[in-house]
């Protein structure tokens, strides 16, 4: 939820409301490789649960494990 309030809040130049972005409107560097870090790792599952299924469709895995 605070990634999507941020990235809205800098796409619409919207910083009218920090209690909306944590309490400030000042965004760190530590937060933000937080937040890839996170986003990654969910890409990651959702790629091996996407592999997986299709390898239940074809009989084999469309590409090989990471």
């Amino acid at each position: 939820m605070e990634l999507n309030d941020w990235r809205n809040a800098i796409a619409h130049d919207d910083f009218d409301d920090p209690a909306r972005l944590g309490g400030s409107t000042v965004l760190h560097l530590a937060r933000v490789k937080k937040w890839r870090a996170a986003c990654n790792a969910l890409a990651r599952s959702f790629d091996e649960v996407m592999r997986q299924y299709l390898a239940k469709l074809n009989g084999s895995p469309p590409w090989w494990e990471s």
